[in-house]
């Protein structure tokens, strides 16, 4: 049977199952080490099961400063199948672990894979993360098991490591809608910085920022970054760490689970009042929508003459932001004074004031 088939039919039985209950079942990286050009460094992976399990799935993205080898059973997968889908290219390993049989991985903790790695004779020294991804697992009763993945690193010897990261975290603020990356560092080694990235859902990595480095230091360092553009769903986040020669590292990832707000509102826009004396001047108005909604905002003068249409469609739920530059829809700078901004839904209707300085 090919290895496509073993992928839809652990599929079939995670999916068509009823979800059962456990706790604190985890599936963990454990960190490994390597020199450069060194072959077969094992990366085990351990697993804490309350439950038996007969089929599991997982995905395990890697640099690519090394290059997978093969994988072996351990004693607990004893009388399983697995089958490898490598892109070594990419950096992505796909396992499918299954018996056909009635075996069973037995409640506990343990080794159940040896992964094996060869580190690149041109492999960059550093630190490496291993994240686990697309856990997918079955029980004795074909019902789905929660498990839980827990990353690890690989540590590439043969130099000195630029950056020794401590930790990093997100905290995801409702009132603000923002998330505060905060990370530390212990040492550092000419560093230039830190490209902060963000990936939507399933979609890749992108720079949203950059952080500057301490250069070098042998003593702790703080720092933080505000992603405010923020809406509801599911955010990924990593660290590019850059030294002064141009090579790189990356953190491990974090995932911050943002709330869709659970009332239409409109914000009082800021800054308020403003002035359009720079070029660039701009105010932002935020508004909130519980669902998708068309919508529809624009500025009013004191008359009730409209001005400027800002939005007008179809939105998704969330938060968002929109900025008003003072032009009006010919393209021309409002005089200063009072002005109105209304915000219409099928559901909801409101207006506030916002004043433009000389």
């Amino acid at each position: 049977m090919k290895t496509k088939s073993f992928f839809v039919m652990l599929f079939s039985i995670c999916l068509i199952a009823n979800s059962a209950r456990t706790e604190g079942d985890t599936l963990q990286v454990i960190d490994s080490a390597g020199e450069i050009g060194s072959v077969e460094n094992i990366v085990p992976i351990n697993l804490v099961n309350t439950q038996f399990v007969r089929g599991l799935q997982l995905k395990l993205y890697f640099n690519t400063n090394l290059e997978f080898s093969s994988v072996e059973n351990t004693v607990r997968s004893e009388g399983f199948t697995v089958y490898p889908d490598i892109d070594n290219l990419n950096g992505i390993l796909q396992l499918v672990l299954v018996s056909l049989d009635t075996n069973r991985i037995f409640p506990g903790t343990g080794e159940i894979l040896n992964v094996k790695f060869n580190v690149k004779p041109d492999a960059i020294p550093g630190y490496y993360p291993l994240n686990l991804a697309d856990i997918v697992a079955s029980n004795s009763y074909y019902e789905s098991i929660p498990i839980y993945g827990v990353d690890g690193h690989f540590t590439v010897d043969g130099g000195v490591i630029p950056v020794e990261l401590a930790s990093f975290d997100a905290q995801y603020s409702r009132l603000n809608q923002t998330v505060q990356l905060k990370w530390t560092t212990l040492s550092e080694k000419d560093n230039y910085g830190f490209e902060v990235q963000r990936a939507d859902g399933d979609k890749a990595f992108a720079k949203i920022g950059f952080v500057p480095g301490q250069g070098n230091c042998n003593s702790e360092k703080n720092y933080s970054f505000i992603d405010d553009n923020i809406e509801a769903g599911v955010y990924r986040y990593r660290l590019k760490q850059i030294d002064v020669s141009g090579t790189c590292q990356f953190s491990p990832t974090i995932t911050v689970q943002t709330n869709a707000p659970q009332t239409f509102s409109l914000a009082q826009n800021y800054p308020n009042p403003f002035s359009l004396v720079h070029d660039g001047a701009r105010t932002t108005i935020r508004f909130e929508l519980p669902t998708a909604a068309n919508i529809e905002i624009k500025i009013f003068d004191v008359l009730g003459r409209e001005v400027r249409t800002l939005i007008t469609g179809s939105q998704p739920a969330g938060t968002h932001r929109i900025y008003w530059n003072g032009m009006d829809n010919y393209g021309h700078k409002v005089s200063a004074g009072i002005y109105f901004y209304q915000m219409k839904t099928a559901k909801f209707n409101d207006m506030k004031k916002l004043l433009i300085l000389e």
